[in-house]
């Protein structure tokens, strides 16, 4: 889908992995032993630039090894794991990390957009996926993790995710992954970055998996409007001001007590990211997970108004032409009862002689008298919305080879090329009704087709018939022109 949307997983944050009845976290050490003063000194380290994140990263290595927590100890043979920096093109040093099958090419590239205030170090789950077969990649977003920038700044939510893309990009691009599915893994923060990725290459991706994604703020989480209008105020004064969090939000975040014994643990004893999140991002937060919450509801509510054949890519306009027919049941009362169970096949952008333009939309035979029902209406509106374009509906029929010399069966006439393109016809020129035809022969023996339509629809489709001829022969191949009767 192409990251198509129909391939978007949600899953709730409360995840994990069991092994064989085993708890997910186990200590060897007590927390008197964790919260030794080596690990308090870490914890009081100015961590806003790189440097000094890397130097607590390499210090923490060794209490990371003593800690009994099942991702961590998953084992590591059979797996090539790889950390490196690189420079991108606004400058910025980022970290990355891959882990791949060690003895077999893999079966698809998982990229992972990592939430706020975390890092790709720490994903652990890169490994159960590399044992599994997957090339899994990860990189810390600028001013995250161990790549540069100021800590948990974001500048602007678009640039983040421009980062993103071309890191990842470059990693698909490689002769050696270039042929293989690509999917998304995108975890809070990280869900929002791979829904804004897509909206911006709806083709590029296979699919995504979005982890407890950043679409919206529990209502009983979003700060009163006042505090909201001084944050946004702060945030134009003060962007890059750290705020502080007065109240333990564990409890907010994980409904299981075991859970946030854990979080207890393993983030406040371990991760060491407190007191990290900036006015300006505070605000951008808050604005942007709104948005996200109307996009990716609409995003997914759309793909209902479209089904594809088996395998078959979404296109940017079959995802353009779903979405108007979704907007449409939603908005327009008088459509909103008659859409609620239709749905397209297909939709194609025509340019036909003449500098027209048509979008030709493929609808189920079996829903094409429901659509016949309401289409000089739905025609008017979605001509509305695709501004400059003709809008031409077309019953989905297949053709059927002719049977072998002597077969027992014989195929079904509609199932002819003669028959299709008969109904392809009368579809092209719907709502008006063909009431006479005549073939003519040119001088060089080519025919063309003269066809008669009944005038009572004269209104709906005399302003498009040359859009209506230039369909029908990219359609079928054949030429065809349109006329009304002479009234005598």
């Amino acid at each position: 889908m192409a990251l198509r949307s129909a391939k978007l997983f949600l899953f709730s944050p409360l995840h994990g992995f069991a092994d064989k009845g085993r708890p997910v976290w186990q200590r060897k050490s007590s927390m008197a032993e964790l919260d030794n003063e080596e690990l308090r000194r870490l914890k009081d380290v100015n961590m806003d630039e790189a440097p000094a994140r890397r130097h607590v990263r390499d210090c923490f290595r060794d209490i990371q090894h003593n800690l009994d927590h099942i991702l961590i100890k998953t084992p590591g043979d059979g797996i090539k794991t790889k950390e490196s920096y690189e420079v991108n093109s606004r400058g910025f040093e980022i970290f990355s990390k891959s882990w791949l099958p060690e003895s077999s090419r893999p079966r698809a590239l998982v990229c992972f957009c990592h939430g706020y205030g975390d890092t790709c170090t720490f994903f652990f789950e890169g490994m159960r996926l590399a044992l599994s077969g997957y090339g899994v990649f990860a990189m810390d977003y600028p001013g995250f993790g161990l790549s540069e920038g100021l800590h948990g700044y974001i500048s602007s939510f678009d640039l983040l995710v421009e980062d993103v893309i071309e890191h990842y990009s470059n990693i698909k691009e490689k002769p050696e992954f270039s042929s293989l599915p690509s999917f998304l893994f995108g975890q809070s923060m990280g869900g929002a970055v791979s829904l804004k990725i897509h909206f911006k290459q709806p083709n590029a991706w296979t699919g995504a998996v979005l982890v407890a994604p950043m679409c919206k703020i529990a209502e009983d989480m979003v700060p009163p409007p006042v505090l909201k209008h001084i944050l946004i105020g702060l945030s134009s004064v003060l962007p890059k001001h750290k705020l502080v969090p007065q109240k333990d939000l564990t409890d907010a975040a994980f409904r299981d007590v075991t859970k946030r014994k854990l979080i207890d643990i393993f983030i406040k004893q371990v991760f060491l990211f407190f007191k990290l999140c900036r006015h300006h991002t505070t605000s951008f937060v808050i604005a942007t997970s709104r948005v996200y919450g109307l996009l990716s509801a609409k995003m997914f509510s759309a793909q209902n108004k479209i089904k594809k054949d088996k395998n078959a890519a979404t296109t940017e306009c079959d995802e353009l032409v779903a979405q108007a027919l979704f907007d449409l049941e939603n908005t327009n009362q008088e459509l909103k009862s008659d859409l609620k169970d239709l749905y397209i096949n297909q939709a194609v952008n025509m340019d036909i002689a003449g500098n027209r333009k048509a979008v030709v939309i493929y609808v189920p035979f079996r829903l094409r008298k429901a659509f016949r029902k309401i289409h000089p209406r739905l025609v008017r509106e979605l001509e509305k919305k695709f501004s400059g374009k003709d809008v031409i509906f077309v019953a989905t029929r297949r053709i059927m080879r002719p049977p072998k010399k002597g077969a027992a069966v014989q195929r079904p006439r509609n199932r002819t090329l003669t028959s299709v393109h008969e109904a392809m016809l009368e579809d092209v020129a719907y709502p008006a009704e063909i009431v006479g035809k005549r073939t003519r022969y040119r001088l060089d023996g080519s025919k063309i087709m003269k066809v008669y339509l009944d005038t009572k629809e004269r209104n709906n489709t005399e302003y498009k018939l040359e859009t209506m001829i230039g369909v029908y022969r990219k359609l079928t191949g054949k030429d065809v022109t349109f006329e009304y009767p002479v009234e005598a």
